[in-house]
């Protein structure tokens, strides 16, 4: 029986596409970042990528998440309520700009893929295949004042 419940696992995933693997990803670095909010609420904040938007929204909106809930939201501008923001294409300079900004008062984990928003990425994913890879950028978490836990950036293919 327990070879059959890993054998329908292991087909699974690789009938998911790598898409939904990307947003699953992203789901998971919450349950390693250090949040700490008065509100109870946790928001994952998705810009300019509305396939991992859909994807967690319908999911995972509202679900609960350690002492309170989950929010996916899709943002353009407003960053204030993100506990971890994806950056799904290249941002033009004044986001960039905007959102350095906002990360000196706030702390806020960005993810982002591989030769995109690089002056801006904490983790940025590889995707191989069926397989998501990543580097972490611990010099801009530190900048930041960003923890991630050691058990996250240990499984990095790069740590910089």
């Amino acid at each position: 029986m327990r070879y059959f419940i890993i054998l329908l696992f292991s087909v699974n995933i690789c009938a998911s596409s790598i898409t939904t693997i990307e947003a699953a990803f992203i789901y998971r670095l919450m349950f390693f970042l250090p949040i700490k909010q008065e509100s109870n609420s946790y928001s994952i904040c998705i810009k300019n990528n509305s396939d991992i938007y859909e994807i967690l929204h319908k999911k995972l909106d509202g679900s609960n998440f350690s002492n309170g809930k989950l929010n996916i939201l899709q943002v353009k501008e407003s960053y204030k309520k993100c506990s971890l923001l994806y950056l799904g294409n290249n941002l033009d300079l004044k986001d960039i700009t905007d959102i350095k900004k906002y990360l000196l008062n706030q702390k806020v984990l960005i993810v982002s893929k591989k030769g995109i928003n690089k002056p801006l990425a904490m983790i940025i994913l590889k995707t191989k295949g069926n397989k998501i890879k990543f580097d972490a950028n611990k010099t801009l978490m530190e900048t930041f004042k960003i923890q991630l836990s050691s058990k996250v950036l240990r499984l990095a293919d790069e740590v910089f």
